[in-house]
């Protein structure tokens, strides 16, 4: 018995050592802010957003979805019984935007617009801004902000916290997986919980035929 029980344990140990550990452990400051400013969140992307909020006792949510691939958005969302689609994206070298809506009484309104670059541009950027707002011009961490991190596995957590917030990012190979952001008042809160997919498709853009071209004197 004692030898079954020496052979086991030598096996434990060189299973511990070929696979590696898989206990959590701690991050210093440096290294975590190294792999959040390496967190690749640029392009080909699609971001689940759920809200909760609790206000005066009463709770409520809502939920949208925002694909990001090349040179192409999609906003998709559902609040109270209305439905909102927003697409950007080129048409024979045009770039046009997309609305769609539909509201509590199933009455749905379809049409289009030309946009300028920098508005395709500022939609393309926003899945950066929820690293940015942690740094200077310089890059430099906000002191402002409060950062512990710890690891588990190839996996990073990450959370930062200011007096109302706190941000928890899961992070593996260079790419955010998924952000809850907590926020909290004397009586009420919101809880933001981000879910990135980076396995997504190209986006299809609706026709002009099917989605009617508004014309405005910018246009």
């Amino acid at each position: 018995m004692k030898k079954k029980g020496f052979l086991l344990t030598i096996v434990l140990m060189f299973v511990l050592v070929l696979f590696g550990c898989a206990c959590e452990k701690e991050v210093d400051k440096e290294e975590a802010l190294n792999v959040l400013k390496e967190a690749n969140v640029k392009n080909n992307v699609e971001i689940t957003t759920v809200t909760e909020t609790t206000v005066s006792g009463v709770k409520s949510s809502s939920t949208q979805t925002d694909i990001y691939y090349d040179d192409k958005y999609y906003h998709s969302s559902e609040i109270n019984s209305v439905t909102t689609k927003t697409w950007y994206g080129y048409v024979d070298d045009v770039l046009y935007a997309f609305y769609y809506t539909k509201n509590a009484n199933n009455e749905e309104h379809k049409n289009s617009t030309k946009i300028e670059q920098s508005q395709l541009d500022s939609a393309l950027k926003q899945p950066t801004n929820v690293i940015s707002v942690f740094f200077d011009e310089n890059n430099n961490f906000l002191d402002t902000y409060t950062l512990v991190a710890s690891k588990k596995g190839d996996t990073y957590t990450i959370e930062i916290s200011n007096e109302n917030d706190v941000y928890t990012f899961n992070i593996k190979d260079n790419k955010i997986t998924k952000l809850v952001k907590n926020s909290s008042t004397a009586n009420d809160s919101i809880k933001v919980t981000y879910t990135y997919n980076y396995n997504v498709d190209d986006i299809t853009l609706p026709t002009l035929s099917e989605y009617p071209l508004t014309v405005s004197s910018n246009n």
